[in-house]
């Protein structure tokens, strides 16, 4: 079986598969290049790319990554996982509303973080004034830290220069997301 997972995720499925191995054993993991959802069509082009060579296989993105990834992945019987985007498939919906308490969250995952130059500057064209623009009606930005890589306060202090929007950092275990790729890898299995 083939797993097809976005970059952002990287640190933290290389993680969990460290961590059960025998659960992962016999699965391919092949990552794409992050920010390739700023792209519809570089999105669409890269995965359906993919479905063509690999029959069904299990696809690690959130559902809202692209508008139309979940009748892509219906005409090629490929499974996504619970989460229309990577926020919600590392922590889960309802973990986010809780720590959200009403306000307006942006969530920030280590990747998005670690990629965030490929992301806004690049990928989105952004300099400091588009990202204060677009990203200024959030009340704040929360870092969901799933401590897979060191995340200093200096990088974190750069994000908030070119944002200028509060960020407030999270601990999350990676529970929910070993449970959500479980859940996907089995029903994938159980289709086959």
């Amino acid at each position: 079986m083939k797993l097809i997972a976005c970059g952002i995720f990287k640190r933290e499925l290389e993680k969990v598969q460290s961590e059960a191995p025998d659960i992962f054993a016999g699965i391919e993991t092949e990552f794409l290049t992050p920010a390739l959802h700023v792209s519809l069509a570089a999105l669409e082009k890269e995965v359906t790319s993919r479905l063509e060579i690999e029959p069904q296989p299990a696809l690690l993105y959130g559902c809202n990554c692209h508008p139309e990834l979940k009748e892509i992945c219906r005409e090629a019987n490929c499974l996504l996982p619970q989460g229309v985007d990577c926020a919600q498939v590392l922590a889960g919906k309802e973990f986010l509303q809780e720590i959200s308490q009403g306000s307006n969250d942006f969530y920030l995952t280590p990747g998005w973080l670690e990629h965030a130059d490929e992301i806004f500057k690049h990928g989105l064209g952004w300099d400091s004034i588009d990202a204060r623009q677009n990203l200024g009606f959030y009340d704040r930005m929360v870092l969901l830290d799933t401590d897979v890589r060191p995340i200093d306060d200096l990088e974190i202090l750069g994000f908030y220069d070119y944002c200028q929007v509060p960020i407030e950092r999270v601990a999350l275990s990676l529970q929910f997301f070993k449970q959500n790729l479980l859940q996907m890898l089995s029903d994938r299995k159980n289709r086959r």
